[in-house]
């Protein structure tokens, strides 16, 4: 059975006008997928680890990436279901990833804001990127840090791990087949960031040397 197509049909109660292929791939970590279409095939590809993942759990994250496809909104039974399964898979990830620093500043801001009540997620440096400063992942369990901040200020490193740190928490409120990550919960606990307005003043002025330092080197 092509649970691509199982999911395509269920989602829009037609048939698919498309071929619809489902591969799984070793190249992604954790519970990772996207979806791509090249003129009349679709295809979805899914980590290995979906393998041992229910079927209607899988059909609804298929369902998931189709909507954002085709730019529609629905909610179904399945995606609910995904939607569930995101929010609690951090629980069962290997903790493989791990880093010194960012260790130091998850335990800073554990105890500081969270009261030791956040379970330490896979942290890892990423690309020097200027533009995303952070990411949580929910498949992987993985806070992401740029490594502009490699050099940065403790308190601008644990400012920015207090964001992700926040997604892990308040995970994400689904709508008609979409996830809303930065809700109006989640701005509101992320200003309790002590002294918040000047830290991003702060890391704004950070990121303006690191674009001059870039120009000359």
């Amino acid at each position: 059975m092509n649970l691509a197509i199982t999911a395509y049909e269920k989602l829009f109660s037609k048939q698919p006008e498309h071929t619809l292929i489902l591969k799984y791939s070793g190249r992604f970590r954790g519970y990772n997928a996207n979806v791509r279409m090249r003129r009349n095939v679709i295809e979805v590809r899914m980590s290995k680890q979906w393998k041992e993942v229910s079927p209607e759990i899988q059909m609804g994250c298929i369902q998931s990436l189709l909507l954002k496809l085709f730019k529609k909104k629905k909610s179904t039974t399945e995606i609910g279901l995904y939607d569930t399964f995101i929010k609690k898979v951090h629980i069962a990830v290997p903790k493989t990833r791990d880093d010194p620093v960012l260790s130091e500043s998850y335990e800073r801001v554990n105890e500081k804001y969270f009261y030791g009540l956040i379970d330490k997620p896979n942290l890892r440096w990423g690309s020097k990127s200027l533009r995303t400063l952070g990411s949580y992942e929910y498949g992987t369990d993985t806070v992401t840090i740029s490594r502009a901040l490699e050099n940065a200020d403790s308190w601008l490193l644990d400012f920015v791990m207090y964001h992700e740190l926040l997604h892990k928490k308040h995970k994400f409120t689904s709508k008609n087949g979409r996830s809303y990550h930065h809700t109006t919960q989640f701005r509101k606990s992320e200003k309790q960031f002590e002294n918040y307005e000047l830290a991003e003043k702060e890391l704004a002025k950070h990121l303006r040397k690191q674009r001059i330092r870039r120009f000359f080197w």
